[in-house]
């Protein structure tokens, strides 16, 4: 199980950087990337933590569910629906990401702690 997190977080990891740098490639975009990518770092960090099955099989569920999600949305944004606010699709996607991986993160520590 803690190998699908893996490369479902690295799966939405790269093609959140592909799509963003395809966009437009400076310094800033690259800054702007890395505090996009936060989540799947942070969800990868939860895989690491997991101790047991019932945590691993949460954590697989969570990041099948932050990458293909977050890929949905960023796409859908910016080529589907296309608008002229469609780049700030990026840290909108991120911050629910990230709400979805504090609420997660409690009862990951419960089912950790019972270990």
């Amino acid at each position: 199980m803690k190998n699908l997190s893996y490369s479902m977080n690295l799966f939405g990891l790269f093609l959140t950087l592909g799509i963003g740098l395809f966009q437009s490639f400076s310094l800033e975009t690259l800054g702007f990337l890395l505090l996009i990518i936060t989540p799947y770092l942070f969800a990868m960090l939860l895989t690491k933590w997991s101790k047991n099955h019932i945590a691993s099989m949460v954590t697989a569920g969570t990041s099948s569910i932050l990458a293909l999600g977050g890929v949905f949305l960023i796409i859908d944004a910016m080529y589907i629906h296309p608008d002229a606010q469609g780049g700030l699709v990026f840290p909108v996607v991120a911050v629910y990401q990230w709400a979805i991986l504090l609420v997660i993160s409690i009862p990951l520590y419960i089912i950790n702690k019972k270990v």
